[in-house]
């Protein structure tokens, strides 16, 4: 699906921010990006769309190599959601809508506002649908902003800190819906989150990123307390809690 190869990137000559990152992804797949802030996680999945252009490597998206691809063709492999979102004088509606923007070609089609129309049901933001979008909560925006994002139909969902400004009923749920409509869509999903008990109740795969290099890369079993220790200097447990494997501080 997401192949990445020797990406490295660094927004002056004396600051390496990535260095020789490599990774791949399934379809299906929900990949957890972990590290501690500073670590260049934001920086990476801003360069696998070209948002940043990496000095070194390669990212390719079912054998199509990213950098050979315009702006509009890379939307219709990757879709991101940034960490803030500005918000403007669109209704949610339309602003969901604009996630079909690299399939239209005159004016929306019939199937364009179809999949507008499921994408804000399955987000539970029907009675928003003519809101504007500065009358929004933050939490609120957030959810907008990844309905729009999977209006794209993306390949490849990217997505940083989607559950940074939401509630905690609404983290799981947003993550709840993230898994289970990679799982139907056949969707890469690459996350940026910062709570490993999320990432671990939701995510396939995980890959830990240090001193601009991959630290490793594989399933649950890769977040453990070693990894945490190693990554960010701090000592846990890691509990069995009704099923669900739940990192425990052993501090403060």
């Amino acid at each position: 699906m997401i192949n990445v190869k020797d990406l490295s990137f660094s927004y002056c000559k004396t600051y390496q921010i990535l260095e020789k990152i490599e990774f791949d992804a399934r379809e299906g797949q929900c990949v957890a990006i972990l590290g501690n802030n500073g670590a260049g996680k934001s920086t990476m999945i801003k360069c696998l769309n070209r948002i940043l252009t990496p000095q070194e490597g390669a990212v390719s998206v079912n054998g199509r190599d990213i950098g050979s691809l315009k702006r509009q063709s890379i939307a219709q492999e990757m879709a991101y959601v940034a960490q803030q979102n500005d918000s403007s004088q669109f209704t949610v509606y339309d602003a969901v809508l604009l996630g079909r923007k690299p399939y239209i070609k005159m004016n929306p089609t019939e199937e364009d506002h179809r999949i507008t129309r499921d994408v804000i049901n399955r987000m539970g933001l029907y009675d928003y649908s003519l809101r504007y979008l500065d009358e929004l909560s933050g939490g609120e925006l957030q959810k907008v902003m990844l309905a729009r994002a999977l209006a794209q139909q993306p390949k490849v969902l990217m997505l940083d800190e989607p559950t940074s400004n939401l509630d905690l009923k609404n983290q799981y749920e947003v993550m709840g819906i993230i898994r289970d409509i990679a799982a139907e869509k056949k969707i890469c999903v690459i996350i940026v989150i910062h709570d490993l008990n999320l990432a671990l109740r939701y995510c396939d795969r995980f890959l830990f990123i240090k001193n601009s290099r991959v630290y490793s890369l594989g399933g649950a079993e890769t977040v453990s307390c070693d990894a945490i220790r190693e990554v960010y200097g701090m000592d846990v447990t890691i509990e069995n809690i009704h099923g669900y494997p739940t990192v425990v501080p052993l501090c403060g």
